[in-house]
């Protein structure tokens, strides 16, 4: 990182990124992991444009995970031989370690030379000199601001930037492309940026040494490009492989292979997970409860294989609520609705068309406030079909006469402030005896930089 002091209280913040500590609670020894907020940024825009163009080239390509849904899917029917195993790869620092040197030309070289990128181009109608632009500016130009601190971040991927899962996810999709086909043995094989699961079955008598030769190759991504060679304190993204099993766990997955070669899979949780779900007297809409309630149906009934598992683990999320201050008489209900809709296979999303424009009305939650419904009763009574006037489809939009495309009012709610909102603000609040600046000059005479 490089740093740049401002001591000045007035100087404007605006359009620079901010970091701030979240705490991994769920990890045995104390850890923190560093968030840059990009929301309100220079870039913020720039970068939500980018990862909607990357996104349209990663959905086209292979080995890419989705999410634990897909991965159940894709494992379903099929029934592997005896000898398979199954492992997971977990990528070392992937941020820190994509290059920008390497990654950039990367994939530009895949997008304008690639048969495969070529296609993709042609179809998703990829502006490949406007991305290339946007990609080198964002990964450029991280400037985040930490206390009274400025910094821009000089190598890895610009943390933070709403690009930056596409861009790792894109960038080593390249090298599987090559590789992958050279271990006819992978079977199944998929990655969700980065960690990876795949089922191996032998089909050479040195399997030992095809498996170790796997586990080298995906280290190797640019290992002979110019850039590492004119770098060489930076190394190629690593990967660091498990042992092969008949188990394992990936994503929310746990994921057994047994001897008749099918694949059952389950729900795992981290053992220090608090489930901390919302409280009942939290000021959210009651919806809320309702749709936490159905993300555990939901989920269970998409990733439980063994489906006499579900009750128990629904009847384990119900208790856990409960302890949350729920009461069981308000609760029940729900979760019988929910899993009832779900039995019949009916769908609690709203099909819309292209017609369709509803109004978005966006307000703060208020319990003493009217509720969703009256809203709405108002919005047709006084504008949709208002008693004695000119109903709203009567009105013209614009100068061809058609009326405005709208027939019913969405009512959003937004939550209000919280704890979190109030006493960890992405703005550090100190007292005028402490400064980052004065621990940073602190630590900088403690930790000399190395002379070459």
């Amino acid at each position: 990182m490089l740093q740049y002091n401002f001591t000045d209280s007035d100087s404007d913040d605006r359009g620079f990124s901010w970091m701030y500590l979240l705490a991994k609670i769920h990890k045995p020894k104390l850890k923190t992991r560093a968030i840059i907020s990009y929301s309100g940024s220079l870039l913020e825009g720039l970068g939500r444009w980018v990862d909607k163009e990357l996104k349209k080239i990663t959905a086209r390509l292979p080995y890419i995970a989705k999410d634990s849904k897909s991965i159940v899917t894709d494992l379903r029917s099929k029934r592997w031989p005896a000898a398979t195993s199954i492992f997971t790869m977990d990528a070392v620092s992937m941020y820190t370690n994509i290059h920008l040197g390497h990654a950039l030309p990367t994939i530009m070289k895949f997008l304008t030379s690639h048969p495969k990128g070529l296609a993709i181009k042609k179809a998703a109608n990829i502006p490949v000199s406007t991305l290339e632009y946007a990609l080198e500016l964002i990964m450029s130009y991280n400037l985040f601001k930490f206390g009274d601190c400025y910094f821009l971040q000089l190598a890895g991927t610009a943390m933070g930037a709403p690009c930056a899962p596409e861009w790792a996810t894109l960038y080593y999709c390249i090298f599987e492309l090559d590789i992958i086909p050279l271990f006819l043995e992978l079977g199944f094989y998929k990655r969700y940026i980065d960690d990876s699961l795949s089922l191996w079955t032998p089909l050479q008598d040195n399997d030992l040494q095809r498996r170790e030769e796997f586990k080298r190759v995906v280290s190797t991504f640019g290992a002979n490009d110019q850039f590492f060679k004119d770098n060489p304190t930076l190394k190629p993204l690593q990967w660091e492989v498990e042992d092969f099993s008949s188990s394992a766990v990936f994503l929310d997955l746990n994921i057994h292979l047994d001897a008749n070669g099918i694949c059952h899979k389950s729900i795992y949780e981290k053992s220090l997970n608090l489930y901390l779900y919302i409280l009942p007297h939290s000021c959210h809409a009651p919806g809320v409860t309702k749709s936490v309630i159905f993300g555990m149906v939901h989920r269970a009934v998409t990733l439980f294989s063994d489906k006499t598992k579900i009750p128990d683990y629904l009847n384990l999320c119900f208790n856990r609520l409960v302890r949350q201050g729920h009461r069981p008489s308000v609760i029940k209900p729900l979760f019988a609705e929910v899993i009832q809709k779900h039995a019949l296979g009916s769908s609690c999303s709203r099909a819309s068309t292209s017609s369709d424009r509803p109004l978005v009305f966006q307000l703060p939650y208020n319990p003493l406030d009217p509720n969703r419904k009256t809203i709405q009763a108002a919005f047709k009574d006084c504008i949709l079909e208002p008693p004695n006037e000119d109903p709203w489809s009567s009105l013209s939009a614009n100068d061809t006469g058609a009326p405005p495309n709208i027939h019913r009012l969405i009512v959003c709610y937004r939550r209000q402030p919280s704890l979190g909102t109030l006493l960890a603000p992405r703005k550090l609040r100190f007292s005028q005896e402490f400064s980052i600046s004065q621990y940073y000059e602190k630590y900088q005479v403690m930790n000399p930089a190395p002379t070459t």
